[in-house]
């Protein structure tokens, strides 16, 4: 939800005005522990500010707080069926067995793989879209993301997944970045490869 952005405090307030149910990512820890790290936060050259720097001076206690309580892992039913939401399996590996899942499934929701017939993961982190079927009733999936994108993938699109009455549609939005390109332009990033990095988010190239 935060770090490479210029309007991490306005994330969050949406996400707390919808009541989103959301999981921890890596980028939302980095952004925390810097911000308890006043020395490493405030004490740093404008050639060295980095987007975690950024948006942690740009939150407050309440954010961070925010941020710090959310979980790692999320256990729900929908439909019958099962879910299990986390923001990563192991780094950027994906679950190449039923034997890991399982595995990883009884580890995130701490029930039994019989539990549930139909069972289901949902992922982040990688930023790339995938619906992988383990068989016919276990499945993981990556919603993709709705701005953050890997140096290699061109589309610009925001990525996102709807699951209504079990059924899973991958789906994806043109939006205007202009403004998310102005308001990162006229920050106080100068660090080699930061502002880059955002250009690819949301430049036209």
């Amino acid at each position: 939800m935060v770090d490479y952005g210029p309007f991490p405090k306005e994330v969050l307030q949406w996400i707390r005005e919808h009541k989103a149910l959301c999981v921890k990512g890596n980028h939302d820890e980095r952004v925390t522990a810097l911000y308890r790290d006043k020395d490493q936060l405030w004490n740093v050259s404008l050639e060295e500010r980095t987007w975690a720097h950024d948006n942690a001076q740009k939150l407050s206690e309440v954010d961070i707080e925010f941020l710090e309580n959310l979980p790692y892992s999320i256990a729900f039913t929908m439909d019958s069926i099962g879910y299990s939401m986390q923001h990563m399996y192991n780094n950027y590996e994906t679950i190449p067995s039923l034997h890991h899942y399982y595995s990883f499934w009884e580890q995130q929701t701490k029930e039994p793989i019989t539990s549930m017939k139909h069972k289901r993961m949902i992922f982040g982190h990688t930023h790339r879209r995938a619906i992988h079927y383990l068989s016919n009733h276990e499945l993981w999936m990556n919603p993709g993301s709705i701005s953050y994108r890997r140096p290699d993938d061109p589309c610009k699109e925001a990525h996102y997944m709807t699951i209504t009455d079990g059924r899973i549609d991958m789906k994806s939005l043109q939006y205007d970045r202009s403004p998310l390109l102005q308001a990162t332009l006229s920050t106080t990033l100068k660090k080699r490869g930061e502002l880059d990095v955002a250009l690819v988010f949301f430049g036209e190239n």
